[in-house]
């Protein structure tokens, strides 16, 4: 089952109980929205991201 929200098709919350519904939190990110973070979390340091950025790897 899938669900729009915010204009974004994306699967419904699951598994569905019957006495507690399921619900979206928000849209789904955005492609690379979180790539910073991410890679920060990896180890990348700032200038290493600021230069896959320069690249248009990111």
């Amino acid at each position: 089952t899938f669900v729009e929200v915010d204009g974004v098709v994306q699967p419904a919350p699951a598994p569905r109980f019957s006495r507690t519904q399921g619900e979206i939190q928000g849209p789904a990110a955005i492609a690379g929205e979180h790539s910073k973070e991410v890679l920060r979390d990896w180890g990348y340091t700032d200038e290493e991201i600021a230069e896959l950025m320069a690249a248009n790897a990111l």
